[in-house]
C-alpha cells in the first residue's frame, strides 16, 4: 500500500517548481509516474486528489478516501455533484453516521467500508490520565467548581477553506467576546483549558493575532491556560474536564467518547442554517447542545450545571479489518 497525505506533496512539489496544483502545467499526469515506480496496488489518501484519483483509476489501481474526521453529513466536497472517473473507489469510514451519507455515492460505484476508529479504545478507558506538570500545579492552586475545555475557533479568518457561513461571525477570529467575559467572571470557581486548534499552532506566523489575544487572556486571567492544553493529548485533557465548550469542532465527538458534554454557539449549525444537519447523533443522545450567540450569562450558567455522562457507546458497524484490507487489496474491486 502506497500511504500518503496528498496535499502536503502538492506543496512540496509547488514549493520547488512552478505549478498549480491542478496539472495543467505537466506534460503527463505527475501521479503516473509516480504509481509507476512504487508499483502499488492500493493508495489510501485523505483529501483525494483528481489527478491521483484519474492516474490510480486508468491503472486499475484502487484508490481510498480514508475519512479525516466522522459525523459527516452531508455528502461533503461536492462529491454528490462528480462524476465516477473523478471519484475514489471506496471510502473508509469511521463512524455509522458517515457511513450513511457516503452510501448515497454508490449508486456511482463508490464502495463505502466502515472500521473502527483507532482512538476509540482510548478515548473509552476510564480514569484520569496525568498531566504535566506545569499544568497540574497551575489547577491545584484553586480549588475550582467546574473544569471546562475549549476548542477554538480556527477556519473564521478569511482562511480560504472557510466553513460556509461563518464570515463575520467572530470579529477576532478565534474566540467568542461572550467567552472571554464568562472566563473573566469566573476566577473563582471555573477553570478553562483553551486548546487552539493545530493548524494555529502549527503557522504561528499566520495566526499570530490569534495567539496573541489567546495569550494575553491567560496572562489576565488564572483560572485560564492554554500552552499546555494546546500541545497535551487531547485525552488527558478531556479527562480533566466535565464540560467542552467550542462554536463548531469535531472535537465534541471524542469528548462524547469520554462521557463530556459539548456546548456549541456557531450559528451556521441552527435548523436550516449551511451545517444544520451537523453532530445529529450528538444531539439525540444529549451530548450536544446548541445556543446561537449565547450571552457570557448563558455561558457561565451552563459551565456550572454540566455534568459528565455515561460515554457514548461507539463501534457499532464496523467491519473486520481483515476483510477490509483483502477488499483493498484484492482483485476484485465490486
Amino acid at each position: 500500500i502506497f500511504l500518503f497525505k496528498i496535499k502536503r506533496i502538492i506543496r512540496s512539489w509547488a514549493s520547488k517548481v512552478s505549478i498549480i496544483a491542478d496539472g495543467s502545467h505537466w506534460p503527463r499526469n505527475p501521479y503516473d509516474r509516480i504509481l509507476e515506480i512504487t508499483n502499488c496496488k492500493c493508495v489510501i489518501v485523505i483529501g483525494a486528489n483528481e489527478l491521483l484519483i484519474h492516474s490510480a483509476r486508468g491503472k486499475g489501481i484502487h484508490v481510498i478516501e480514508l475519512l479525516h474526521g466522522i459525523g459527516f453529513t452531508p455528502v461533503p466536497w461536492g462529491w454528490d455533484k462528480l462524476d465516477i472517473s473523478s471519484l475514489p473507489t471506496g471510502v473508509l469510514s469511521l463512524d455509522a453516521i458517515s457511513t450513511k451519507t457516503f452510501k448515497q455515492l454508490e449508486c456511482k460505484g463508490v464502495k463505502v467500508k466502515q472500521v473502527s476508529h483507532p482512538w476509540f479504545r482510548r478515548y473509552n478507558v476510564s480514569g484520569k490520565s496525568g498531566i504535566p506538570d506545569q499544568l497540574k500545579q497551575k489547577i491545584s492552586d484553586h480549588n475550582y467548581t467546574s473544569y471546562i475545555l475549549v476548542s477554538l475557533a480556527w477556519g473564521y479568518d478569511g482562511e480560504p477553506s472557510a466553513l460556509p457561513g461563518v464570515s463575520g461571525v467572530l470579529p477576532n477570529g478565534v474566540i467568542p467576546e461572550a467567552l472571554i467575559e464568562a472566563i473573566q467572571n469566573t476566577k473563582e470557581s471555573v477553570f478553562w483549558f483553551l486548546r487552539l486548534h493545530p493548524v494555529q499552532m502549527n503557522n504561528e506566523y499566520r495566526y499570530w493575532r490569534h495567539i496573541k489575544l489567546v495569550n494575553n487572556i491567560v496572562e489576565e486571567n488564572p483560572n485560564a491556560e492554554s500552552a499546555v492544553s494546546s500541545t497535551c493529548e487531547l485525552r488527558t485533557i478531556l479527562s480533566h474536564c466535565i464540560g467542552h465548550i467550542s462554536m463548531c469542532s469535531s472535537t465534541c465527538y471524542e469528548a462524547s467518547f469520554m462521557g463530556v458534554p459539548s456546548l456549541l454557539m456557531c450559528p451556521t449549525l441552527a435548523p436550516g442554517e449551511p451545517q444544520g444537519e451537523k453532530f445529529p447523533d450528538l444531539r439525540e443522545e444529549g451530548f450536544v447542545e446548541l445556543k446561537v450567540r449565547p450571552k457570557s450569562s448563558d455561558i457561565v450558567q451552563w459551565a456550572l450545571r454540566v455534568n459528565r455522562q455515561a460515554p457514548k457507546n461507539y463501534g457499532e458497524g464496523a467491519e473486520d479489518w481483515g476483510e477490509v484490507v483483502r477488499w483493498m487489496l484484492g482483485d476484485d474491486r465490486n
